[in-house]
């Protein structure tokens, strides 16, 4: 009984340690193939590649209020939120999920 416990706790840390390394390859490769050229990148254009459009809203949003303002976003989509919470940290950022439509939810003329 004990040498076949062994056995297959053998083959389960063989099995875990095989697709640990599967997966960090793929990861590596990933690296390599496709995210290689955000090394050379500067924060602010790593964060316009990373979140777009709410990127630029949210620097839009910097130029307009300072960091002790308080802000109401009107939203309901839940990601152009928090990362517009995100990017906004010192800010205060408020949710107000009733103010507009999902396809209203990050029109400039908001901040007007």
């Amino acid at each position: 009984m004990n040498s076949r416990l062994l056995h297959m706790l053998k083959f389960v840390v063989f099995l875990w340690f095989f697709i640990a390394s599967l997966q960090t390859s793929y990861f590596f490769y990933r690296f390599l193939t496709r995210d290689m050229h955000i090394l050379f990148l500067s924060e602010s254009k790593i964060n316009r590649v990373s979140y777009s459009d709410v990127y630029s809203f949210t620097e839009r949003l910097k130029e307009k209020y300072s960091e002790q303002d308080i802000l109401s976003l009107g939203t309901a989509d839940g990601r152009v939120f928090f990362v517009t919470r995100y990017l906004l940290f010192p800010t205060y950022v408020y949710w107000d999920s009733e103010k507009r439509a999902p396809e209203q939810a990050i029109e400039i003329e908001y901040m007007e």
